[in-house]
């Protein structure tokens, strides 16, 4: 399950051709399609009404939609309880604001990380938490599209890219919270939030989450 970052519904979905082995994902309300491997955050290749194969590439007859898992249809639900933890309390998979930092690091992988002064773990990835006096002061996520990857053998964390701004609203209204939005909207826009427990800056490009860091309040 994937979000249409042209006209923002779930509808996106991916297609293949067995004769070329080429799939493609398309959106099935708007009808616009990317290539495997591009970039689903960027804009639309192409659309179903003017779509030309490659040379040697499959007609669009020739794509069959691939079934959904029924377990990818929790993806959504679980993304909206995700988002909800982590403006109100800072809490994302297993790891929450303000937990030791040992755990944290132990957590994420990343064993030979100091557990004292300030510093990320781990250094890179989709998932990084800032340690400092002792305990985690920060969560930084990148939506990668998809089950969030995380170190250590840890469960794949929700898809924070099914969450728009709209959704996000919303998530930080139940927490009693608010928000300023700065940017273009159908561009990109940052959203600074504050609720009782929880700061930080949400980062979208049209209509997908791709940035969420968020810190302690005090």
């Amino acid at each position: 399950m994937q979000r249409c970052n042209e006209c923002g519904s779930l509808d996106l979905g991916k297609m293949c051709a067995e004769r070329t082995g080429e799939c493609l994902w398309a959106c099935y309300e708007c009808g616009s399609l990317w290539r495997d491997g591009e970039d689903l955050v960027g804009p639309a290749s192409g659309d179903t009404n003017t779509y030309v194969p490659p040379p040697g590439g499959a007609a669009l007859t020739e794509f069959v939609n691939v079934p959904i898992p029924p377990h990818e249809r929790l993806y959504y639900p679980r993304a909206l309880r995700a988002m909800a933890d982590l403006v109100s309390v800072g809490y994302y998979g297993s790891v929450m604001l303000g937990m030791p930092a040992d755990e944290a690091i132990d957590l994420l992988g990343d064993g030979e990380a100091p557990s004292e002064g300030e510093h990320w773990v781990p250094q890179e990835g989709p998932l990084r938490v800032r340690v400092g006096a002792g305990e985690v002061a920060e969560i930084d996520i990148a939506p990668p599209g998809g089950p969030l990857p995380l170190p250590g053998g840890l469960r794949p964390g929700a898809d924070l890219s099914l969450i728009n701004i709209s959704l996000a609203e919303e998530a930080i209204t139940g927490a009693q919270g608010s928000f300023e939005k700065n940017g273009r909207v159908l561009e990109s826009v940052r959203m600074d939030f504050w609720t009782p427990e929880t700061a930080g800056e949400l980062d979208f490009i049209r209509y997908r989450m791709i940035r969420a860091r968020v810190r302690r309040v005090g």
